[in-house]
């Protein structure tokens, strides 16, 4: 898929990020995706820094969790993709 159309080719985004769940750099990764992709592109971001547990919604479309230290937390992350919407 080219960039102009990734939009068109996904019905989600994951983010694999070394970084906290608030971090400021996560903002900025999704400020970019969503100029590429849009505002409804799901965007799940799954962080790792600061060994705590935390979950923060975004927007409407995306959020960031964390699993705390060595992913002590496991469990299942759900979001609905772009298909599942239409």
């Amino acid at each position: 898929c080219s960039i102009s159309v990734v939009s068109e080719c996904f019905d989600a985004i994951m983010v694999l990020a070394h970084m906290g769940c608030s971090d400021p750099l996560v903002e900025v990764i999704l400020h970019r995706i969503r100029e590429i992709c849009g505002d409804k592109m799901p965007v799940q971001f799954i962080t790792g820094h600061t060994h705590i547990r935390a979950n923060k919604q975004l927007d409407y479309y995306s959020s960031s969790f964390e699993a705390g230290r060595f992913l002590d937390t496991i469990g299942l992350v759900s979001f609905p993709t772009l298909s599942s919407n239409s």
